[in-house]
């Protein structure tokens, strides 16, 4: 794993890592520090990405090294003994049936997007529709918004771009400038590096990835 430089120097870190190694992600250590209004992409296969985000969502545990919400080292502690604090970090998944968080409602989350200006492309009662049946944009999409409105201040995504097309990766970045521009900060991994040139920073978890790509946004 390379190691991440803050965007945002201005504002404090919400979510810092010190030598953290994951379990069958890498050998090398993640050195990062995600700010409010980061955006930082990780390039590596489903599996390994998924790893290393479970395990900054202390949905697993990392092998060794620090792992900081907000300067508290949450490293040793499982996520459900972590309280109220828990809610800091929220983690989309982007195994289609997985992707909609648990802990939402869907009534709620459908009046948040109705709010954003967006509820044309949903159905008129979604608590009447299994989320199974929504096309993978829109469950995309619902889970951002969750996210978007919810308490979380860090936000991880796994990688939603490939259940998508290309031409509609575009619109995903949309809204997740939008969830960077209300000061979260934001990890997004995906396999493809062509998915994530409008991030600011760029880590790679490939053998070959070398150090931490700068990446200028348009």
């Amino acid at each position: 794993m390379s190691e991440g430089v803050a965007v945002s120097s201005g504002h404090p870190a919400l979510l810092v890592t010190e030598g953290l190694k994951v379990a069958g992600a890498h050998d090398r250590p993640l050195n990062l520090v995600l700010r409010a209004g980061d955006r930082v992409g990780l390039l590596g296969a489903g599996a390994e990405t998924l790893d290393v985000l479970r395990a900054l969502a202390r949905l697993r545990r990392p092998t060794t090294g620090r792992l900081l919400w907000r300067d508290v080292d949450v490293a040793g502690r499982p996520r459900w003994l972590l309280g109220a604090r828990r809610d800091d970090v929220v983690l989309i998944w982007a195994n289609p049936y997985a992707l909609f968080p648990s802990e939402s409602s869907p009534e709620k989350v459908l009046e948040a997007e109705a709010e954003r200006g967006g509820s044309a492309d949903f159905p008129a009662a979604l608590s009447n529709t299994q989320i199974g049946e929504l096309s993978a944009l829109q469950r995309v999409r619902l889970a951002l918004t969750f996210a978007a409105n919810g308490p979380a201040s860090v936000v991880l995504v796994d990688d939603v771009f490939s259940a998508l097309s290309p031409v509609l990766w575009p619109s995903i970045w949309d809204q997740l400038d939008g969830i960077a521009d209300a000061g979260k900060g934001l990890l997004v991994a995906s396999r493809h590096a062509s998915a994530l040139t409008r991030a600011d920073r760029l880590l790679s978890l490939l053998d070959d990835g070398g150090p931490g790509q700068s990446l200028r946004r348009p």
